[in-house]
């Protein structure tokens, strides 16, 4: 990950150079340094970004939620001759 990449990541999730330091335990010196970076960051950093991207990503109010209702069987066995459920 490189700190153009870095960036990306802290831009798609919304926080601020203060709020990743506070959540990685570096200053915001750090995280400055780290996006003005041309070398790629530690795999510990791509960790840390993985982990809580997750994190975000489960929270209640992150993109829509689809649901799907079905009056019959909504899958059919492979081994089974009669035909599979149908969209309307």
């Amino acid at each position: 990950m490189t700190g153009e990449e870095f960036r990306a990541w802290r831009d798609q999730i919304g926080w601020s150079q203060s709020t990743v330091a506070d959540a990685f335990k570096v200053s915001r010196n750090t995280i400055q340094n780290w996006e003005a970076s041309k070398n790629p960051l530690s795999p510990a950093v791509r960790a840390l970004c993985d982990i809580y991207a997750r994190e975000h990503k489960k929270r209640p109010d992150y993109g829509p939620v689809v649901l799907t209702y079905a009056t019959g069987r909504m899958f059919r066995s492979p081994y089974s001759a009669e035909p599979g459920p149908t969209l309307k």
